[in-house]
């Protein structure tokens, strides 16, 4: 009786074992699988900057464009941003995308142009005083031929660096394009771009990672069903962006900001000087606005940045 009992205790035991050692494999195979789907190379990007390249711009700009956001933080209004997209001819493509902060009155732009299937370009950003009377330009790169050139203008000093264009470089203006594809596919890509804040790593310039997540849609509230891409640039928390079935951006929660769609008039009856500036920016070329530290003049504008439009003084 007391073998027989062993017996059946040494089958019990051996029976749980084979239980517990299959949890522990599908256990192990479930955490290898979300590692797998977190950890996303090259490889992925580069599928995504393929398609971008055989389909060409103009698949997914076929008309000019122009996308306006309100800035909030703790739900009261901090700022604008825009972004505007036009042909320039020859199949090339430029851009403009402007932020302003009601708050420190800073004014951040970028503008870029590129050839038709975006294997070359030239890109510039800076800063205008919060008067939107001139303009610093505080990097330049140019994309040519697989190689970066890039020119910064940083605490009062200038660096010149270089380096071969990775495989799974994004360049300036297509972030919007990465975050449709990515959306479209669903899936998630890790791309390389310039950092601007940083100097060079010597004469090589200094690249971070953008990754791109495709996270589901979102289940309830205004914007019910919209696609929700997060967003994160090297080693901070990932911004969330929600897209439209086009791709259009309908608004996003980054860095403690809250941005929501609007229209240029919306965006004008809080800040009246809002499509003056950007206006003013869009008929200056990347020639016109020089190397990295440069300054130039800008037109004259009606109104300041923040100042109300004539409806709600009244």
């Amino acid at each position: 009786m007391f073998a027989r009992n062993a017996q059946e205790g040494h089958a019990r035991r051996a029976w749980l074992s084979l239980v517990m050692l299959g949890v522990l494999l599908l256990m192990v195979s479930a955490a290898w699988l979300l590692v797998r789907a977190r950890s996303v190379p090259p490889a992925g990007a580069e599928d995504v900057l393929r398609a971008l390249r055989e389909k060409g711009l103009r698949h997914y700009w076929p008309r000019p464009r122009e996308r306006w956001l309100l800035l909030r933080k703790d739900g009261a209004p901090v700022g604008w941003n825009a972004a505007v997209v036009l042909p320039a001819g020859n199949g090339e493509f430029r851009g403009l995308d402007v932020t302003y902060d009601a708050s420190s009155r800073a004014i951040v732009w970028e503008a870029w142009r590129l050839n038709a299937d975006a294997t070359a370009g030239d890109y510039a950003a800076g800063r205008a005083n919060g008067r939107g009377r001139s303009l610093t330009t505080d990097t330049r790169i140019r994309y040519a031929a697989g190689r970066l050139e890039t020119v910064q203008f940083i605490d009062g000093q200038r660096y010149a660096s270089g380096a071969e264009a990775p495989g799974n470089y994004l360049p300036e203006g297509t972030v919007p394009l990465a975050r449709r594809i990515v959306a479209d596919r669903e899936s998630s890509a890790r791309f390389q771009m310039v950092i601007h804040s940083a100097p060079p790593q010597g004469d090589r310039t200094r690249l971070v990672t953008l990754t791109i997540a495709y996270a589901g849609t979102t289940p309830r509230g205004p914007l019910e069903g919209a696609r929700q891409v997060h967003v994160s640039l090297g080693r901070t928390d990932s911004g969330v962006y929600l897209l439209d079935e086009d791709g259009d951006l309908l608004g996003a929660e980054d860095g403690g900001l809250s941005m929501t769609a609007a229209t240029a008039a919306e965006v004008s009856q809080q800040y009246g000087n809002a499509a003056r500036l950007v206006r003013a920016l869009l008929g200056l070329s990347l020639d016109e606005l020089g190397e990295a530290g440069d300054s130039v003049p800008l037109p004259p504008l009606t109104r300041e940045p923040d100042a109300p439009a004539e409806a709600d003084r009244q």
